[in-house]
């Protein structure tokens, strides 16, 4: 490209040939504001044409490998993950079922790090929507009681892999609330986390507010609603609702 610099004109082709360009002018002992502004405009020309494609292809670049990510297994379990946490729960087991349609036969022992983590996924889903697992629930042959009598099981097997972690003790909690049967348990380890303030999650605290409601402990169901709205954000989400018998077995 050919600037005037002073009464000279220089070809430049990059940015290395500016501080050449500038030796040159000062040199010759020509007008530096006509210098400047020159080097300016050739800077600003430059500068716009050689930044603003890599810019855009960088852009595209980091979306496009964002878009391949996600449609891989673990990507699509991470999306799952975000729709658990943010109630979308229909949406998270329809993803885990999937990459893992067979996830009921697994052990959650002895499975693969991405396989516990779609267990869990997939159990809360389940325990957070009543026992329900999205709109296959007639064709599967499942009962909301069959259902949340698996998420409990598969949430103690994953408790018993990594014993005394709070995360993976509030979730088992959820669960354990979720059925009259073990609804004393899970109080009972809620109540422990809160006091030792090992309750990370906003679910965690939306169930003992339910808990605690269902006791009678107005004061108490406050508290543990304020700790769930601090943490997700959205009051709509953790007003809890009166915890529902779950259906008899069939026999």
């Amino acid at each position: 490209m050919k600037f005037q610099i002073g009464n000279r004109f220089v070809m430049t082709r990059d940015f290395r040939e500016f501080a050449r360009a500038w030796e040159l002018a000062s040199a010759s002992r020509v007008d530096f504001e006509m210098t400047k502004r020159s080097l300016a405009g050739a800077f600003a020309v430059i500068a716009l044409g050689v930044a603003a494609r890599p810019a855009a292809a960088c852009i595209n670049g980091v979306e496009l490998e964002i878009m391949r990510f996600h449609a891989t297994p673990t990507g699509q379990i991470v999306l799952a993950e975000k729709d658990l946490e943010e109630g979308r729960n229909a949406s998270a087991a329809l993803r885990v079922r999937e990459q893992l349609p067979a996830i009921r036969s697994l052990d959650a022992r002895a499975a693969p790090p991405l396989a516990r983590r779609a267990l869990r996924i997939y159990a809360l889903a389940i325990v957070r929507s009543e026992g329900k697992e999205g709109k296959t629930d007639s064709a599967s042959g499942w009962t909301p009681w069959a259902n949340h009598e698996w998420a409990l099981e598969t949430l103690r097997e994953l408790d018993a892999a990594k014993p005394n972690t709070p995360t993976v003790q509030a979730d088992l909690a959820e669960a354990q609330i979720a059925l009259s049967r073990t609804r004393g348990d899970g109080v009972r380890a809620l109540e422990d986390l809160d006091r030792r303030d090992l309750l990370g999650s906003s679910h965690a605290y939306r169930a003992l507010a339910r808990a605690r409601k269902v006791a009678g402990d107005d004061d108490g169901h406050v508290a543990a609603l304020r700790r769930c709205v601090m943490m997700s954000g959205d009051r709509r989400r953790c007003v809890p609702a009166a915890p529902s018998a779950p259906a008899p077995r069939r026999t």
